[in-house]
């Protein structure tokens, strides 16, 4: 059987598409109030902003040098599996696809219900905020199902 590889190339406007929605998307709209009032002045918000705009930026640039320095498809599955051993790739998939993906799935989905109660002035009476909970079910359920389709991929990489 012939081994099938994906194509290696990424344009600009999916590469900031990808970072916008993932980087910036939720966190942007929560995170602006709790940075104010921590720092309590416009300036020292501002160099926050800037200091973490920073380290995202080294981040994402070392994600690239290790990305052209072992360049197989499999992200950090497979740079970890390269440097430490198929285990620790291995446990690094089940890690992700176990703790990381569903908690950055659910903190989306609750930025989008919040967010989508606020845009259409939506609230419940009482102290239980059913549409909050309604949408953030529907979110995670749907996530749910996408998460269990590549359920088996870390498995077929420490096989391979």
């Amino acid at each position: 059987m012939e081994e099938s590889h994906l194509k290696r190339e990424i344009g600009l406007f999916t590469a900031l598409s990808t970072v916008m929605g993932t980087v910036i998307g939720g966190g942007v709209f929560f995170k602006v109030a709790s940075v104010v009032d921590l720092t309590r002045s416009t300036s020292m918000t501002l160099a926050a902003w800037v200091l973490g705009g920073l380290l995202t930026l080294c981040a994402g640039l070392s994600a690239a040098e290790l990305a052209a320095a072992i360049p197989r498809t499999g992200g950090a599955i497979k740079y970890i599996e390269y440097t430490y051993g198929k285990l620790p790739g291995f446990l690094m998939g089940w890690a992700l696809m176990l703790v990381y993906y569903p908690a950055n799935i659910a903190a989306l989905s609750i930025i989008f219900s919040t967010q989508f109660l606020n845009l259409f002035a939506l609230q419940w009476p009482g102290t239980c905020p059913l549409p909050f909970f309604a949408v953030s079910a529907s979110l995670a359920s749907t996530s749910w199902v996408l998460e269990s389709v590549a359920c088996f991929s870390p498995l077929r990489s420490f096989l391979s």
